[in-house]
């Protein structure tokens, strides 16, 4: 039975009822050596592996998003953690097919980890200028995201659009210009921004893990 994307992505981000989804799937949570930042979760019935990554969830991960901005991701402590947790994964279960899924920061972070033989799957991870994507990535952003707006012509990327199209993704920015006042407007910007990147956009999508 295949995995929905967005199951594993809330389980990234240790939401009780993604891992019960997972578990009853047949995944198991390794937890010598899962924490909050990477989870990783295998199925002995067919020797699959399920590394998810947590976007940005604390303090520390701002400075992290710095440096994936200036291009500098694969020197952050972050990153390293993430590279090393998966290989420990690998030299432990020897798994037949390895997947990859994280959200946002998560995404990015994925996007690198894993060898060109595994899966790599996530939603509105952010890029950097003149970023080039490997064919075993599949990404998704949603049809607002501003944090993989970088991303939005990519080779491997899809839009998922948003019922109501423009007027939906921006509607608390128009409602706030409505009032003709700049606060209303900028707030309204922020929610929008918000709401947008979110992993309750994404619904439907499955990783077949």
């Amino acid at each position: 039975m295949p995995v929905k994307l967005y199951t594993a992505l809330k389980a990234s981000y240790g939401d009780k009822s993604a891992l019960h989804k997972l578990e009853r799937k047949g995944f198991m949570k390794d937890t010598s050596l899962s924490n909050d930042n990477q989870q990783i979760y295998y199925k002995q019935k067919n020797g699959k592996l399920l590394n998810t990554v947590a976007g940005t969830h604390k303090l520390a991960d701002w400075g992290t998003d710095l440096e994936l901005a200036n291009g500098r991701l694969k020197e952050t402590a972050r990153y390293k953690e993430a590279k090393s947790t998966l290989e420990k994964a690998k030299a432990k279960y020897h798994p037949k097919k390895t997947v990859i899924a994280g959200h946002s920061l998560g995404n990015s972070i994925g996007g690198y980890i894993g060898g060109r033989q595994d899966k790599v799957v996530g939603l509105d991870g952010g890029y950097t200028i003149g970023q080039h994507t490997r064919s075993n990535v599949n990404n998704f952003r949603s049809s607002g995201d501003a944090v993989s707006l970088l991303g939005v012509n990519s080779k491997h990327m899809k839009t998922i659009q948003q019922k109501g199209g423009f007027l939906q993704d921006h509607k608390y920015a128009l409602a706030g210009a409505l009032t003709m006042n700049p606060l209303a407007f900028g707030v309204g910007l922020v929610a929008d921004v918000i709401k947008n990147h979110r992993v309750e956009n994404i619904k439907n999508e499955k990783i077949f893990v």
